[in-house]
């Protein structure tokens, strides 16, 4: 839109003459022949009028010329702006306006224009009404603008020739800013983003385009890694420099490279598994095997440490030209290493660390210097479980005892086991348990077992296991009565595994688990009766007792009960099924 101007000077002048003429004019018109085919004219300029006092870009406040729009402003993509012109029309330039003929604007490329079909007036303030009297109309179509004069009432020219001059006039036009840079405007020299806004009176804007502004930032890294199974699967988000300044010692053509040592003596590279953004990297194993150029690769190479060194590079790693617009991206290189299977075997302490530190290199006559940049990761290498154990007791209610149905499971953890590291189970029974050796089966198959019986343990030898299906060792032990009445504990069936691998012995932790008494008590104890403290009162002083007799259900056939203070129960019947408490109080 454009708004009103006005006008400071001002002088009438005589019309007398001025309609003669327009009279003339008429009459000629009416004998002179209108020619067949319209010829082409140049576009009349604003500027062929009237003289420029300044030509201003703004901010739009509320639809007027805000703040004023300084050098080097970065312009968004939807920014709204106000293009503000104050001038002036001298005396014998207003003779010449034409009435409804196009003066054309020159407005930059950088701008884009409103849509003004039916125009915006411009206006004057008479001197003696204070009355505002329209002169010109606005007009623009999205690419030109344009004014026009009106004519006066005798049609013999244009509302202002009734004026000597028209001196501190003004108007404005919203615009916005065009969406990309125009191919006929480059940046200027040695700018990647700074543009000239040429205004008709000679004078020019510096600005950018707030999008294409770039972005300086160093080289970014992060690192990652978590295990599976018996490999750490690492990864390694990097950012590239972008738009280098002189100052840093890299430029864009600078090659890069991220360099990752692998400490021998915990983990080792698996080869061919560098892979960036998903894709599988050319691996080499010799500098001079790099393709020249190449857009990524990995260098694999081993130092007299005995330590493997990845070094990432190609073209990718070198730096961006990253904008607002277009931010950097990073990309994602993910690798394997082996754990070494020292720190998985069982060992002492339930846990490793693996530590692993990428550093960022660039190019320097004719080598790499390291630029200082690096992320670390630690991964905890916890040690697998080898193995677990269960116990289900069913109690005879004939009085024969109990019979407890065991189960052994031994997980191999994706190692082998077999030939000379096979594995051999050892299990070591509680005073009181025997082994039926008829139920020992190993994954459902019968197998033969030696027991000591000065140590009640007992052997399954050549057991053989990989990959990560477990062996299950079941098998069975019997209690006989007399230990649910000798009011002691059934004991604590302990178990482990041994074998030989790499040319050394290893044994699993072991696993102690309770024989359970076997009547859902809860408890793998076989006393007679059990006593506990309930709580102590303290208003009146006292204490109480809570006393249960025969809690794991044996066959008993007579007892008695005696707390503190003498209370005695004699000739309990039927003690299977009847479960007697009694809470005494003593003072």
């Amino acid at each position: 839109m454009s708004y009103i101007q006005r006008e400071n000077k001002f002088r009438h002048k005589m019309k007398v003459r001025v309609w003669a003429l327009f009279l003339c004019l008429c009459m000629f018109t009416v004998f002179c022949p209108i020619p067949a085919e319209a010829t082409y004219t140049e576009p009349k300029l604003f500027q062929s009028i009237a003289e420029f006092e300044s030509i201003t870009l703004h901010e739009n406040a509320d639809g007027k010329p805000g703040v004023q729009i300084s050098e080097n402003t970065l312009l968004s993509r939807d920014k709204q702006v106000v293009l503000n012109y104050t001038y002036k029309i001298m005396p014998e330039k207003i003779q010449d306006i034409e009435a409804d003929a196009e003066y054309y604007l020159d407005i930059s490329p950088h701008l884009v224009l409103p849509d003004l079909k039916n125009g915006s007036a411009l206006t004057i303030e008479t001197e003696e009404s204070h009355e505002q009297v329209e002169f010109a109309r606005l007009y623009a179509d999205g690419t030109r603008a344009w004014i026009t004069f009106q004519m006066n009432a005798e049609g013999s020219g244009t509302v202002l020739s009734e004026y000597d001059e028209l001196d501190g006039a003004y108007f404005y036009l919203h615009c916005g800013r065009a969406p990309a840079p125009p191919e006929s405007e480059p940046p200027m020299e040695e700018t990647a983003n700074r543009y000239i806004m040429r205004f008709e009176n000679g004078e020019h804007l510096v600005f950018g385009y707030e999008e294409n502004e770039p972005v300086q930032a160093e080289a970014r890294i992060q690192k990652n890694g978590n295990t599976a199974g018996k490999n750490i699967m690492w990864e390694i988000a990097y950012t590239p420099w972008q738009n280098p300044a002189a100052e840093d010692g890299v430029t864009p053509d600078t090659l890069f490279e991220l360099r990752d040592t692998i400490v021998s003596a915990r983990h080792s590279y698996v080869e061919g598994s560098a892979e960036i953004n998903g894709r599988q990297l050319a691996a080499c194993t010799r500098r001079e095997d790099i393709p020249i150029q190449a857009e990524a690769y990995v260098l694999v190479e081993t130092g007299e440490d005995g330590n493997q060194v990845l070094s990432f590079g190609g073209t990718k790693f070198s730096p961006g030209r990253a904008t607002n617009g277009n931010p950097a991206e990073s990309f994602k290189i993910t690798y394997k290493t082996q754990i070494n299977e020292e720190l998985l075997l069982p060992g002492e302490g339930s846990s490793q660390e693996i530590r692993n530190e990428a550093v960022v290199f660039a190019e320097k006559d004719g080598g790499f210097e390291d630029l200082g940049i690096q992320a670390a990761k630690t991964v905890k290498i916890a040690r697998p479980a080898w193995l677990e154990k269960s116990g289900t007791t069913t109690r005879h209610q004939d009085g024969t005892g109990a019979e407890t149905d065991w189960t052994v499971k031994f997980y191999p953890n994706e190692f082998t086991f077999d030939g000379e590291n096979a594995l051999t189970l050892c299990d070591r029974l509680p005073e009181g348990s025997t082994l039926a050796e008829e139920s020992v089966k190993v994954n459902q198959a019968e197998v033969s077992v030696h027991v000591d019986e000065q140590t009640n343990e007992f052997k399954i030898a050549g057991l053989s296991a990989s990959g990560s299906q477990p062996v299950v060792i079941t098998y069975k032990t019997t209690v006989p009565e007399e230990m649910y009445d000798s009011g002691t504990g059934l004991g604590d069936n302990t178990a482990w595994f041994t074998f030989l691998y790499n040319g050394r012995d290893y044994k699993t932790p072991q696993v102690k688990v309770p024989v359970n008494s076997g009547n859902g008590s809860g408890s793998s104890g076989t006393a007679t009766l059990e006593k506990s403290n309930t709580g102590y009162s303290r208003p009146d002083r006292s204490i109480s007792w809570q006393v249960v007799i025969n809690p794991h259900r044996a066959d008993l056939q007579m007892t008695c009960v005696q707390a503190a203070e003498a209370a005695v129960l004699t000739d309990i019947r039927e003690a299977w099924s009847c479960r007697q408490v009694w809470v005494m109080s003593v003072c």
